[in-house]
This record gives C-alpha cells, sequence and structure tokens, in this order.
C-alpha cells in the first residue's frame, strides 16, 4: 500500500524525523505516564495494555525511519493496521484512541516548543517545517490506525450477530422478537415454530395478542406498555397453539433497540406439564394431609372407645349379675336392668367411635347390593318423610364385601343428611354402576386398582360451601344448630367404607345439591360360609382352668369373679411376663388362656405365639375394646360384654374339646421332644415306656458320644442322661453339650449320689440331679416344667435377638453358641487374581464364609471371635480349609490367605507339621487392616521365621484402616494389596491415579508386586493397568465361588 504524498510532503516528514528520532523514547515516556494517569484509558484498558501499548510505541521506531527516509512505507503501514485491529480486538474505544493520537500531539509540540527557545530566531522556519511533518506523521497514524481499527469493530458486530442470531435460533426454547409499537412478531427461533405449529411467515403476519386468550389482552397490553428494566423475572401466562390448545407458559422479556426500532426479546417456557404435575402433587398431599388427620382422630377415637369399653364391661357385667341373682318381683331387679340398658347404650356410642376409627368389630359378608338398597327403601322412605321424593336407579351391580348392617348405616346416614338439605323437600337418587379404578386413580386414594361397585347418592339441596366441604368427615363437625346433630354421622360412613377398603367422594354446587360417591371393592367369587351355629351362654362351665389376662385389675376382677360363679378354676395375670411366668411354674395343666389383645408389654398375637410355645395343648380366646389387629389365633370377644356372653365364648372354645392329656391334645409335630441317654437297656426302656405315655417324642442313645451326635443333628426339648456310663458319663455329657447348646435342660439321673457328682451337675447348670427310682408321675411334672423352661429361655433369647458384635452383644453366652454354630458351617470361597497385562491366572484368595445366619458377612464372624477372644481359633480352622482346597492342585497358582496381625503370635502357625506350612512357597500371607500391627523383638522373629518356611508376606488393603505405610515400611511385604476405596472410579479421580502411581513406583523400587483390589468396571481396569498395577483382583474379573478357578 503506497500513501499519496508530495515531494514537499516528503520534505516536511524528514525533517520532522531529525527532530523526533532522538527525542522518541522521551516522548514515548511521557505518552506512557500520561496514559496511566487519564480517566478514559484507566477505565477502558489496564496498566499492562497501556506499558503494552507504549511498547509497540517503541517498536514502531525503526519502521517510521525506513518509512520517512527511505519511502519504504508499506512494513510500517502494515504495522499501523495490526495495531489498528490490536486496539479495537482488546476493546479500546474509538474515542479513546483519537485521544492518544492527541496526547501524541501534544509531547511532541511540547518538545518542539523547547526546541524553539533553545534556537536561533532564524530558525523559526525550520520549525515550521516540522511542525507541519507532524501533522503528516499523526494523519498517517490516525488515518491507517482508525481504518484497521473501524474495520475490526464492523467485523466484531457482524461476527457477534452472527453467533446470536445462531444462538437465537439454535435455543431449545420458544424464542421472538416483536415491535412494542405494532405488537408484531419480528423474527422467530425455530423452537417456537415447532412448538406453536405456525409457519415461520405465519408468525410474521401476526401479533402477540393472536397468541393469547381474549381474558388475557387487558393484561397483557398493560405489561407491554411497561418499560423493562434488565431481563424480567418469569411470569406466568396463557398462550393458544395453531391447534387450538392452551398452554402454561413462563416468560421472560428484555428490552432490544435495533436502528430506531424499539424491540422487546422473548424466551417462553412451556409448564404445562409442571404445573399439573404440582397441583397434582398439592392434591396428594392434601389428600394425605386429610388421611393423617383422619387417621390421628381415629387413633384418638379408638383409644377412648378403649378405655370406655373397659369401664363399660365392669358396669355392664355386675349389672347383669345383679339381674340374675334379685328376684323378679323386687324392685331393685329394674334398677339393675336399667343400669344394664344404660350400659347397653353408652356401648353403642363407643361402637360409633370404633367406626370413627375403622377399627370397629364387623362382620363382613357377600352383599347383594342392590337387593340390600331395595329391602331397605321402605325404611328409608319412613325416614326421609313425604315431603321428600326417593327414586332408586338399579345398575345390576356385582357383590361386594362389607358388614350389611353398617352399609345400611351409610346409607341411612347420607339419606338423612340429604333430607336436612332440602328443608322445603326436594329429591334423593339412589344409583348404583360399576366403575373400574386404574393404577394412577387408585393410588391418589389409596385403594388397590380394580373393579369397584359405585353407589351415588345425590340430593337436590342447598350444596356444601368450600369451608365445609374441607372438614365434612371430621368428628364432631356439624352446621346444625346445638342439639339437633353429633357430627359423627358422615365421619361413621367414613371410617366403615375406608374399613371395607373402599373410598367415599363429595361433588357439590351450591344451590344445586350434593352427590357423595361410594366406591367398595368388587368380590366376584363366592365366599365359604364361615358362620357358626350360635351356642346357647349355660350357666355353668366345666371345670376346666382359665388362665386371665388383663392389665385392668376390674375387668380381670370381674372376668374372673364371672368364671369362678360359672364353675371355672381362675388363674390371674396383669401382665404378659406374669402370664408366662405362671405358665412354666404352675404344675396343673391350663386349659384356656381369656387374654386382652392389647396390653401394656405385648400384644395378643405376640402372647398367644409365646404361650403356645410353654403350653401345646392351651387354647385361646382374646378380649378387645379396640381390634387394632385380627386375632391370628383363638377366637375374638368384644368388649364390652355381658356375663352371659362371656360365658357362651369360653362354652364355644370348651364345646370344641379341651384336652385332659398332652397326649390327646399335641399334634406328633407339636409334642415335646426327650432324648434318654443311659447304656443300662432295661431302665432305659423303662424311662422311654413313661414318657411316651406321658405324649412325648422320645429318641433314646446308650451313650455320651451318640448323645452329642444326636444333638448336633436334632434339637431336643429336655436331655435326661444316667451320670455312670463307659464313655464318661452324664456329667461329661453336660460339659460338652453346653458347647452345643447353652438352654437345652439336662436331668442327670443316678443310682448312687455324691454331693462331689451334684456339685459338678449344678456347676454345669444340670435342671435336675434325680435319685433312682424315682415315682413316674413326679418324673413326668419335672420333664414338662422343664420343657416350659426351655421354651421360655428360647424366646427370650429371641428377644435379645443377638446378631454378633455388631449388635452390640447382650447376651455373651448366645453369642458364643452361634459363633460355634458359626465355625460349624463355615467353608471357603476363593476369588481369583489375574496378571494385569495378560490376565492370566496368577493366585486365588481364600474368603471366608458360614451358614450361620446371625453372622451374615465375615466382619461379623470376625467380631465375634474377637470380643469371645477366639481369634486363634477362627485363625486355625481358617489356614487348615484353604490348606485342603489346595491340596493336590498341580499347578503353580498362589494361595492368598487372611492374617489377622494377632495370628502372628499362634505358634501353631509356624510349626512345620501345620497343614498350611506344607505348601508354604504357593502361600502368600495378607495382614489384613483389622488392627495395629504392633511390632516387637519377639514378631520381627516370628516374621522372619514366616519367611524362612517360604511364606511371602503382603499388606492387605494399603490406604485403609490400620494399614498405612507403617505397615509397608515394618513388613517389607512382597506383595501389596490396594484397597478397593482408591481403586473405585479411579479413572475420573486425578488424585486417585496420582496416588496409586506413586505407590507403584515405591513397590517396584523395592521389589513388590501390586494388586488392585474391588476392579468392577474396564474403565477400572485400563487405567490401573496404565497406571502401573501388576495384578488385578475383582468382581469384574470373577466373583468369589467355592471351586477353585482354573
Amino acid at each position: 500500500m503506497t500513501l499519496d504524498l508530495t515531494e514537499e510532503d516528503r520534505s516536511a516528514l524528514r525533517t520532522f524525523w531529525h527532530f523526533y528520532a532522538p527525542r522518541s523514547l522521551a516522548i514515548d515516556e511521557a505518552l506512557r505516564r500520561v496514559l496511566s494517569r487519564s480517566r478514559v484509558w484507566s477505565r477502558t484498558v489496564n496498566p499492562d495494555t497501556i506499558d503494552d501499548i507504549a511498547r509497540q510505541q517503541r517498536e514502531s521506531v525503526a519502521l517510521q525511519g525506513a518509512a520517512i527516509i527511505e519511502d519504504r512505507w508499506e512494513p510500517y503501514l502494515a504495522r499501523l493496521r495490526a495495531e489498528g485491529e490490536h486496539y479495537a480486538l482488546a476493546g479500546l474505544s474509538y474515542s479513546a484512541w483519537f485521544e492518544l493520537l492527541g496526547d501524541l500531539r501534544d509531547i511532541t509540540r511540547d518538545h518542539l516548543a523547547e526546541f524553539l527557545r533553545e534556537s536561533a530566531s532564524d530558525r523559526q522556519a525550520l520549525v515550521f517545517e516540522i511542525a507541519r511533518g507532524l501533522s503528516l506523521f499523526i494523519d498517517i497514524i490516525a488515518g491507517q490506525v482508525g481504518e484497521a481499527y473501524l474495520q475490526t469493530k464492523q467485523r466484531i458486530v457482524v461476527e457477534t450477530e452472527e453467533r446470536y442470531r445462531a444462538m437465537f435460533e439454535a435455543s431449545p426454547q420458544p424464542m421472538w422478537t416483536f415491535d412494542r409499537e405494532t405488537l408484531r412478531f419480528c423474527a422467530v427461533n425455530d423452537a417456537a415454530i415447532a412448538h406453536y405449529g405456525y409457519s415461520r411467515d405465519e408468525f410474521l403476519a401476526m401479533t402477540i395478542m393472536d397468541i393469547r386468550p381474549p381474558e388475557d389482552v387487558p393484561a397483557v397490553s398493560k405489561v407491554v406498555g411497561r418499560e423493562l428494566r434488565g431481563l424480567t423475572s418469569r411470569e406466568l401466562w396463557k398462550h393458544r397453539k395453531k391447534d387450538g390448545s392452551t398452554i402454561l407458559v413462563e416468560i421472560r422479556g428484555n428490552e432490544l433497540v435495533l436502528g430506531d426500532r424499539a424491540l422487546r426479546l422473548i424466551q417462553v417456557t412451556d409448564v404445562t406439564e409442571r404445573i399439573r404435575a404440582e397441583e397434582a402433587l398439592r392434591t396428594t398431599e392434601e389428600q394425605l394431609r386429610h388421611a393423617q388427620k383422619m387417621e390421628a382422630i381415629g387413633r384418638l377415637a379408638g383409644g377412648v372407645a378403649h378405655d370406655f369399653n373397659n369401664v363399660l364391661t365392669v358396669v355392664q357385667s355386675y349389672a347383669a349379675m345383679l339381674e340374675e341373682t334379685i328376684d323378679v318381683a323386687d324392685s331393685r331387679h329394674e334398677d339393675a336392668a336399667e343400669i344394664r340398658r344404660t350400659a347397653e347404650r353408652a356401648t353403642a356410642i363407643t361402637r360409633q367411635l370404633l367406626a370413627v376409627s375403622r377399627h370397629s368389630i364387623v362382620e363382613p359378608k357377600l352383599v347383594a347390593v342392590d337387593d340390600l338398597i331395595a329391602g331397605f327403601v321402605p325404611i328409608l322412605r319412613r325416614l326421609v318423610g313425604t315431603s321428600v321424593g326417593l327414586v332408586v336407579q338399579r345398575g345390576d351391580v356385582p357383590s361386594v364385601m362389607i358388614d350389611p348392617g353398617q352399609l345400611e348405616q351409610v346409607l341411612m346416614n347420607l339419606a338423612l343428611n340429604a333430607r336436612d338439605a332440602m328443608p322445603a323437600g326436594g329429591r334423593i337418587t339412589i344409583e348404583t354402576r360399576t366403575v373400574e379404578l386404574d393404577d394412577e386413580t387408585a393410588s391418589v386414594h389409596a385403594v388397590t386398582a380394580g373393579r369397584y361397585v359405585e353407589i351415588a347418592v345425590t340430593d337436590t339441596g342447598t350444596g356444601i360451601d368450600a369451608e365445609t366441604q374441607a372438614r365434612i368427615f371430621e368428628p364432631f363437625f356439624t352446621t346444625k344448630e346445638p342439639g339437633r346433630g353429633t357430627g359423627l354421622g358422615l365421619s361413621i360412613v367414613h371410617g366403615i367404607i375406608t374399613q371395607a377398603g373402599g373410598r367415599i367422594s363429595l361433588y357439590t354446587e351450591l344451590g344445586r345439591g350434593s352427590t357423595f360417591r361410594i366406591q367398595l371393592p368388587v368380590r366376584d367369587e363366592s365366599p365359604e360360609s364361615v358362620a357358626r351355629a350360635p351356642v346357647e351362654a349355660p350357666r355353668t362351665l366345666p371345670p376346666v382352668r382359665i388362665l386371665v389376662v388383663d392389665d385392668q385389675p376390674s375387668v380381670r376382677g370381674v372376668t374372673a369373679r364371672i368364671l369362678k360363679d360359672a364353675g371355672c378354676h381362675v388363674i390371674e395375670a396383669s401382665s404378659a411376663a406374669e402370664a408366662r411366668r405362671l405358665c412354666v411354674q404352675q404344675e396343673e395343666p391350663i386349659d384356656l388362656t381369656l387374654l386382652d389383645v392389647v396390653l401394656p408389654d405385648a400384644d395378643g398375637n405376640e402372647l398367644v405365639h409365646q404361650l403356645r410355645e410353654l403350653r401345646p395343648a392351651m387354647k385361646f380366646v382374646q378380649m378387645s375394646g379396640y381390634p387394632v389387629g385380627i386375632p391370628s389365633a383363638g377366637d375374638l370377644l368384644a368388649k364390652p360384654f355381658s356375663p352371659s356372653e362371656l360365658r357362651a365364648a369360653i362354652a364355644r372354645v370348651v364345646g370344641e374339646g379341651v384336652a385332659p392329656t398332652i397326649e390327646a391334645a399335641v399334634e406328633p409335630k407339636q409334642r415335646r421332644t426327650v432324648l434318654v441317654v443311659d447304656d443300662d437297656l432295661e431302665f432305659r426302656k423303662s424311662v422311654v415306656r413313661i414318657l411316651r405315655r406321658g405324649g412325648y417324642a422320645v429318641s433314646e442313645v446308650e451313650s455320651g458320644f451318640q448323645a452329642i451326635s444326636a444333638l448336633e443333628k436334632t434339637p431336643f426339648d429336655v436331655v435326661v442322661s444316667d451320670v455312670e456310663m463307659p464313655d464318661g458319663g452324664g456329667l461329661d455329657l453336660l460339659r460338652s453339650i453346653r458347647r452345643i447348646d447353652l438352654d437345652v435342660p439336662v436331668i442327670l439321673m443316678t443310682g448312687a449320689p455324691s454331693l462331689d457328682a451334684a456339685a459338678q451337675a449344678v456347676e454345669y447348670g444340670a435342671f435336675r440331679y434325680l435319685t433312682k427310682p424315682f415315682d413316674s408321675s413326679g418324673f413326668l411334672k419335672m420333664i414338662e416344667h422343664a420343657a416350659r423352661a426351655h421354651a421360655l429361655a428360647r424366646l427370650r433369647r429371641a428377644a435379645f435377638n443377638v446378631g454378633g458384635a455388631h449388635g452390640g452383644v447382650a447376651d455373651r453366652a448366645g453369642l458364643e453358641v452361634r459363633f460355634e454354630q458359626a465355625i460349624a458351617g463355615m467353608w471357603m470361597a476363593f476369588q481369583p487374581i489375574v496378571h494385569a497385562g495378560s490376565g492370566a491366572l496368577y493366585g486365588v484368595e481364600a474368603l471366608v464364609r458360614t451358614s450361620e445366619p446371625s453372622m451374615p458377612n465375615p466382619g461379623a464372624f470376625l467380631d465375634a471371635a474377637t470380643h469371645l477372644d477366639r481369634l486363634p481359633l477362627l485363625g486355625r480352622r481358617v489356614r487348615a480349609l484353604s490348606a485342603a482346597a489346595l491340596a493336590g492342585r498341580a499347578d503353580d497358582a498362589s494361595l492368598f490367605v487372611n492374617l489377622h496381625p494377632e495370628d502372628l503370635h499362634d505358634a501353631e502357625l509356624v510349626s512345620e507339621d501345620a497343614p498350611l506350612t506344607r505348601i508354604a512357597s504357593r502361600v502368600v500371607l495378607e495382614i489384613t487392616e483389622r488392627a495395629s500391627l504392633e511390632t516387637s523383638a519377639a514378631v520381627s522373629e516370628r516374621i522372619a521365621r514366616l519367611r524362612a518356611l517360604g511364606y511371602r508376606l503382603a499388606v492387605d488393603d494399603i490406604g485403609a484402616g490400620y494399614s498405612g505405610l507403617t505397615s509397608f515400611t515394618e513388613l517389607m511385604p512382597e506383595v501389596v494389596k490396594i484397597d478397593m476405596s482408591l481403586i473405585r472410579d479411579v479413572h475420573q479421580s486425578t488424585l486417585k491415579q496420582r496416588t496409586i502411581a506413586a505407590l507403584c513406583q515405591l513397590c517396584h523400587e523395592v521389589g513388590s508386586l501390586v494388586v488392585a483390589e474391588g476392579v468392577e468396571t474396564n474403565d477400572e481396569r485400563d487405567c490401573l493397568v496404565s497406571l502401573g498395577c501388576d495384578l488385578l483382583q475383582g468382581y469384574l474379573i470373577a466373583r468369589p465361588a467355592r471351586e477353585l478357578p482354573r
């Protein structure tokens, strides 16, 4: 590029240059100081940029000289254009650039003025020539830099517009701009076209009002006329799509000016589905709150009913007893009868409360709904009166399972409420039909999906307002004036329908009426009849022995008196614990237990199960004024009850047969089991005959060894053993049994009693020390007492729920039993370890397993061993099983065996006769992280001894627990296993990768192999191989299995 310069221009420029060149550094330094103080430049660029501009000016001096003196302008002009582009890209404003040129001119003029003062007056012409050259110089710079600056800025604007247009078009959310004056769409993106259904041309021919429903137009006009300041927050509006559907949208807007047009940029988010979901969630939450409120009210009502029923039981029973004993002619007879009738009326109130709580005692039956309504209509007509018409529309619906009396109560309550809503008369319509509830509808209303019978009761009354609707099913809520309603009617209806597995809903319109819709699940099957023939209540009962269990003394007392007056023998207990104790201690049979369903220390079903363990022949009747759970065993007697109802319940059970002996009542699988141990065949057979006549299932053996074998296979309720036998006798047997079963009662028999033997029997927990010969009846009582004690011990042990050290062992004895069972059921699983590069098998790790359910993982097993100080036993068992598994294997695969630090103190570990030592060259002992490795001279000697025997050592789970670099430096292991916590997602963690790489480098420097444990994904494997791990182990390779991998 060339400049259009005259010879005079070139001469002026050369003259200027001879003046400027020696002063350029001083001028540039002054320029830098001016720029640093400039408010415009300090707001526009940072100090580094100012220094950069000054530097560029200095670098330009050489190019300036070549251009002016040698007339080689192109390099300098290119440099000026590059500076212009640089200033534009750096964000320097155009005005700031001209300020820069002005400063350069002013500073240079200052130097020129100084030159003039120092020069003779005859050199003024030279100064004017220099000034003319300065002006030309500034013009050249301004022209070249300014042109490049403006071109760059224009390019930036174009690129920015294209970028923002691309962002506008590519946005997944609908966006558009519209003219604020005409409201016409100016631009729409592809997302808006796709979402609303209009083409681009259709959009551009419309205004924003065309997509608004008419009712929104005034509000839109007000919003459009308001000036926006910055990006607006989201506002919710309705939009119409081309297909006519309405959507809910959130809109954000911002002001935009293009040329002389005021536009608004709009971003739209369709929130229709979100709003629907939120509304559904609010509905569900409201229904949940309502259900929780009703449940809380129900629990309160049920609790009140329970306590009230206990009181009514006493009142009603004593009143009935007075009525039975006082002569009819006596005036006091009627007094007693009135007390009884009043108690019965109070009972009806408590049953209403139980209906509210959905715990009423009902007798559900298969009900033909249409037939029940048809039969009940005459009663309803009389109730609603002549001013109200009653219309029934049958739907020929299937049957439902419900108490028919309760369904009639529901219809009556709804009909009476409908009548009260039509004081001037009207019409009630009862309609039935079959409906289907899908999964979504059913889940919202907390019922099961399927077919339902719907009963709709509709009136033409006044309707119900929203405030009343919100509380309509609450107990004691009523809109009637005092004295005209209890507020229980609809709450009882709600409780009855919910207890039957259905739902009730309300639809109402003020001034037009209301409809209550009841939906009950369809029952297509024909249920078997479960009705029993009624049992008349006799005045007397058989002389059976009955245990009465109730925590209320008054209820227990009146119940016991009624039963005693009827001829029964009664034992009383105030708690479940006392009932269990009596069942163990009582020598006499207990034929029946009458117990309350709700007791402070147990519920009825739980106590029935426990007492049946103690006395399998016993029968049960449960009482309840609040049936929280339906009894799983025995009959149910509802409180309050009269003496005749109590006697009838007992007579019904007695009529089914109360067994006089255990043998007659107990099925073979329920019989007590007894093991008899005696080497005297004749005496053993006599004991067996006595026990079998008593109804026991008996096994017999002749030695202690056989007895232990039998006990390991089958649990027994009682063991009876002779003291003196050839293989060690009963005392040795007792000690052996206690290692297997701490609870089983052992009765020792001897014909030659001694004080020393008796003392040992007591020491080892013998149940009885019995001298031969003995009375058979007393012997049977002793056996039954022992069996009951064993059953109670099992119940207590189950209550402790001993699960090892993790559960906080409450019973050391129970833990010992379970640990022994775990040792007996122990086995080894093997997981392969492979070469990282080739995948070839390097070795296997032996992992302990057990079939004992209370120790489901190795951690629980090891904790139990630690708690019981049995680690050496566990370690030896692990090493023996591991060695046995590898015996006979021909390949050279290594066997990794876990070793607790305490195992280092076990002399068996370094014994040359130990099973594992025989294959020591193939074994890697993994020192686990379970405890700190406390080094000492003895431990160091033991480690050296292990290496001398041929074992290799590994630090297990380095990076976790106690396995750190200290373990590494103390052991100097041949193998290091990295804990899986470092392995998990290693490919996603730079820190883990650095840690593992460092560990690998350290291990390789001292000759140790590195095993990565817990590899589960291909990404983890590939990353670990690249980091230098030698061996891999984990589920990606193979899961642990009983069989050794090949």
